[in-house]
């Protein structure tokens, strides 16, 4: 097995040979996509120390931790990245239990509760929590609800849980997973999406600055690597990547990033090609595109009369939702929407300024970040 990029083969070439394998892995059966699902599952529980490896790298390369804040950090990251993918590997392994007859809580999970909002409204099923272990913890008193398009459900007969032939695109394809610069467990997620849900067979470019998880990727998804129904690189340079998003044979590109990047991979590279090309309704990437793009992410405080205890909360709250990961999150807040005739709007700022003050100010890696806080400096000279 090897990390390296393949110079053998041209990207064409390769994304040829992987969109030879779409149809097949269409096709193939459900138990032996299981099987690829549960050995990433049993590969994750084996790979925790490259996890640390890599979490460690990243803290220490790229977010600068020092050392006596580096236990924090890499436990951090190790709970997104290592607990969080696998709690999601298991979530699709007992999906697939469930379409196959073996899982033991098939009943649970498929008996929703369901409601129609009045006559003309949509149609609403309770998806959380299910299973009792999601009744406990820390979101124990979230509730997560379907709201499903009133052009395609208008009755709750319709609702019929695990239908995947419902979720796959129309015809089976290669979809290029331009990964994620902020989260590498992302860039894992989004692939197990393609391959298990949407049906495609992928190919990965690895983020520049998330180049250890190719690592990850290829121990855990090592038959699929195999088998030819994925593949991926790391430290591809300009004229590959071009190469690569424009291919005849890539039916779609997911990426996670900014407008930006987005923007010069479907119109071009240049504002005036931008221009011209939407005029004309005339992308440059023919393939289908879907993004999850960075967002001025509101953080809305409700007026109201507070405890002294709920406000020192709900700083706590806001600052950790901006500190985590240098705020390199596409939910990170943004803005922070008050009412000014909020009597405690004075005294809620000051906790979270506190909060900031008195905490180890993570480095805000994410390329342009610094010159995005010094247009905001320079705009607002009240900024601290």
């Amino acid at each position: 097995m090897t990390d390296q990029v393949d110079s053998s083969l041209s990207i064409d070439d390769k994304l040829e040979r992987l969109a030879s394998k779409a149809k097949d892995w269409r096709l193939l059966g459900r138990e032996k996509k299981l099987e690829y699902i549960l050995y990433a599952v049993d590969a994750l529980s084996k790979s925790v120390s490259l996890f640390e490896e890599v979490c460690t790298t990243y803290a220490t390369e790229l977010r600068k931790v020092p050392p006596e804040e580096m236990d924090y950090f890499v436990a951090e990251d190790m709970l997104v990245h290592a607990v969080g993918t696998g709690g999601i590997l298991n979530m699709y392994a007992e999906s697939y239990k469930v379409l196959i007859g073996k899982s033991t809580i098939r009943d649970t999970l498929t008996n929703l509760e369901t409601r129609k909002i009045g006559e003309n409204g949509p149609v609403v099923a309770k998806v959380f929590p299910l299973l009792e272990s999601e009744k406990t913890g820390m979101y124990k008193d979230a509730i997560g609800e379907v709201y499903f398009a009133q052009d395609k459900v208008t009755t709750v007969d319709q609702v019929k849980p695990f239908q995947l032939e419902e979720l796959e695109d129309e015809e089976p394809g290669v979809c290029v997973v331009l990964g994620a610069g902020n989260y590498p467990s992302l860039s894992i997620l989004d692939t197990v999406y393609q391959l298990f849900q949407k049906g495609n067979v992928v190919f990965v470019k690895q983020h520049f600055m998330r180049a250890g998880v190719e690592k990850v990727m290829r121990r855990l998804f090592k038959p699929l690597y195999d088998d030819g129904y994925m593949d991926s690189e790391e430290h591809i340079d300009m004229d590959r990547s071009s190469a690569m998003v424009y291919s005849p044979h890539v039916s779609q590109i997911h990426m996670t990033g900014g407008k930006a990047s987005h923007d010069t991979i479907v119109w071009g590279s240049t504002i005036e090609e931008q221009q011209r090309r939407k005029a004309k309704k005339d992308p440059k990437l023919k393939a289908k595109m879907t993004s999850e793009l960075g967002a001025i992410t509101p953080y809305i405080v409700v007026q109201s009369e507070y405890t002294q205890e709920e406000l020192d909360y709900q700083a706590r709250v806001l600052a950790a939702a901006k500190w985590i990961n240098g705020g390199a999150s596409c939910n990170a807040p943004q803005v922070v929407v008050m009412s000014s005739q909020w009597e405690q709007r004075e005294e809620f700022v000051s906790l979270v300024e506190k909060c900031f003050n008195d905490a180890y100010c993570p480095v805000a890696y994410y390329p342009g970040s610094q010159a995005r806080v010094d247009r905001f400096r320079k705009h607002y000279e009240v900024a601290e």
